[in-house]
């Protein structure tokens, strides 16, 4: 059935394009329904970059980005970040911290 307007037509065109990649969380197992514990995980590096003024450049919002991701992946996997960024300042050649999973998710 034809929409009236072209702005519902777009949407209807966009959420029949995404159908696959919604409501995920009803088939994956695992998969929660909503982004609450992901919001929480980065309120306080929100609240440190809205109040702390450590960023006043992109440059400096950029490796901030970069830091509060690597220090709260390493939180979260259980591994030392101190000791992940020694590693990777020692190194003598480029490298990648191992900060993946071993397995991958669904």
């Amino acid at each position: 059935m034809p929409l009236c307007h072209a702005a519902n037509q777009r949407l209807a065109n966009h959420l029949l394009h995404e159908q696959p990649h919604l409501f995920t969380f009803l088939y994956c197992p695992g998969v929660p329904a909503t982004n609450n514990f992901i919001e929480a995980a980065i309120r306080p590096m929100v609240v440190a970059r809205k109040t702390w003024g450590g960023n006043r450049t992109w440059n400096g919002a950029r490796t901030q980005q970069i830091l509060a991701s690597a220090l709260r992946t390493c939180w979260q996997q259980g591994k030392d970040a101190f000791q992940q960024f020694v590693t990777l300042l020692r190194s003598k050649e480029p490298m990648l911290l191992n900060l993946v999973p071993a397995s991958l998710s669904p």
